[in-house]
């Protein structure tokens, strides 16, 4: 019989987390906020004893960009968005790769580039321009329920019917999925002016990949605080291309962070899946 050092390994027990004193390491939370917000937290530890804790944590709530996004019935809007959003997420992760060129020529005549003026501190941006914020609207009340861009357009056609409407300006497929793909332009837009925000410091994730109609999707949700409430959020289902492995996975989310948030590494602080081992990995999570 020959003695081992090796540690046998404890049985997981499923559906139960044990803590243990000693887990929840003050001097890890401490560094964080020394590294990651130095200026703030050099100002916290100088606050006297019985100071108005909720007054200073205002201080830094106080410039965040409102979540909502929502536009009148009348005249149009011109909306400026980040050229990666349009350029990597709305033209490259979610037409896919097995979209039709014709497909992808008519995203990108949605978005017009705006033109490099030479000025010092130039950012490359596309617009977008909703000249009928009725229309655009009502086009996308269908796809809100949960029915098909056809669906949706077959159900709006007949009402257009029924109230008399028979011009050409008829909502029809084309029109909404090109309402739509500007919707999730405009929204991937306000996260990303969230997530730069210096007073939105951290956020989570949540996974969970899915087939539907044939089709394989990476579904994300962000969580984050705004302005004093933890808001949850739907962030996007990205049409999986190749495999179901956990590198195909990494290196689609991967993309799409470095074009929405490029200071995710610092701010990424948990990620949630269902339990799946490809979203878990071999270290169970």
């Amino acid at each position: 019989m020959t003695l081992s050092n090796k540690r046998k390994r404890d049985k997981p027990v499923k559906g139960k987390m044990h803590w243990k004193v000693g887990d929840m390491r003050l001097d890890l939370f401490q560094k964080h906020h020394r590294d990651q917000h130095p200026a703030a937290y050099e100002e916290f530890t100088k606050l006297p004893p019985g100071a108005d804790l909720d007054e200073f944590f205002s201080k830094l709530l106080n410039h965040v960009v409102p979540v909502n996004f929502s536009i009148d019935s009348s005249g149009s809007y011109t909306i400026s968005i980040s050229a990666k959003i349009v350029e990597v997420i709305v033209m490259d992760l979610l037409c896919g790769g097995n979209t039709a060129e014709s497909t992808r020529a008519r995203v990108k005549n949605i978005f017009t580039p705006v033109a490099d003026n030479g000025s010092e501190g130039f950012t490359p941006s596309y617009t977008v321009t909703i000249g009928d914020p009725a229309a655009f609207k009502t086009s996308l009340i269908g796809v809100n329920a949960g029915l098909s861009f056809r669906a949706a357009a077959d159900v709006m056609s007949q009402i257009s019917a029924q109230a008399g409407r028979h011009d050409d300006s008829a909502i029809n497929s084309i029109m909404i999925t090109d309402n739509v793909r500007i919707s999730v332009a405009v929204s991937m837009e306000v996260i990303r002016s969230l997530l730069a925000d210096p007073s939105v410091w951290a956020f989570s994730l949540a996974f969970n990949s899915s087939t539907h109609y044939g089709h394989s999707y990476f579904d994300v949700r962000i969580r984050l605080q705004v302005d004093g409430e933890l808001r949850n959020l739907h962030l996007v289902a990205l049409p999986i291309n190749g495999g179901h492995k956990a590198d195909d996975m990494v290196e689609l989310l991967t993309k799409m962070l470095d074009a929405l948030c490029p200071q995710w590494r610092q701010k990424l602080i948990g990620i949630s899946s269902d339990g799946e081992p490809t979203m878990t990995g071999c270290n169970s999570g």
